[in-house]
Parts: C-alpha cells; sequence; structure tokens
C-alpha cells in the first residue's frame, strides 16, 4: 500500500463517516464550523503560548469555546441574522429558539 492508494481511501471513508461524527453541524454551519475550527486552535496551538494557558487549555478548552461561541450565536440573533431562515435553521441556531433551558431535565 502505498501513500497514493491510502491517503484517498482514508479522505473516502473519512467523508463518509463526517455526518455519523458530526450529525448537527450541518443544520447550523453558521455556529458549529467556528465552533470546530476554534476548539482545534485551542486544543492545538493555543495551548504553546505559555505554561499556564497549557494548564487552563487543558482542563477548560471546551468550556471557554463553548461560551465563546454561545455568545456570537446570541449576537448572531440580536443582530438579526436569521430572521429570514427556514424554521429548522432557526431552532438550531438561534439562541432563543433553541429551548435549551425548558427542555432540560
Amino acid at each position: 500500500f502505498s501513500p497514493i492508494v491510502i491517503v484517498p481511501v482514508v479522505c473516502v471513508v473519512g467523508l463518509g463517516l463526517f455526518a455519523r461524527g458530526f450529525p448537527l453541524l450541518a443544520d447550523c454551519v453558521q455556529i458549529g464550523l467556528p465552533m470546530l475550527i476554534l476548539l482545534i486552535i485551542t486544543q492545538q496551538y493555543l495551548k504553546r503560548l505559555h505554561a499556564k494557558a497549557d494548564h487552563i487549555l487543558e482542563r477548560f478548552a471546551l468550556l471557554v469555546c463553548i461560551a465563546v461561541i454561545w455568545a456570537f450565536a446570541a449576537i448572531l440573533t440580536v443582530a438579526g441574522a436569521y430572521n429570514t431562515s427556514k424554521s429548522k435553521t432557526q431552532t438550531s441556531c438561534r439562541t432563543d429558539r433553541s429551548y435549551l433551558m425548558s427542555s432540560a431535565p
């Protein structure tokens, strides 16, 4: 097996399983894609900036990313970015229509 054969096979298998790994990303790409990119940046690159940053980001990188992206989604909601979107997109993307607090047990 050469790299010329293995790379396309891994790419096809990886893209085929993308829907299993990130099922809700396609519902709201405006929120899901920045979250994915920010999480990769904080997990892989920002840890190397400072020793204390490494300690904090090792434990709380996901929580920091969720807080930043939730604030970003709230700004998009208030700005009216989803006013003319489909109802499925509004339910997935808007912070006031996600019913997160009321649907929690």
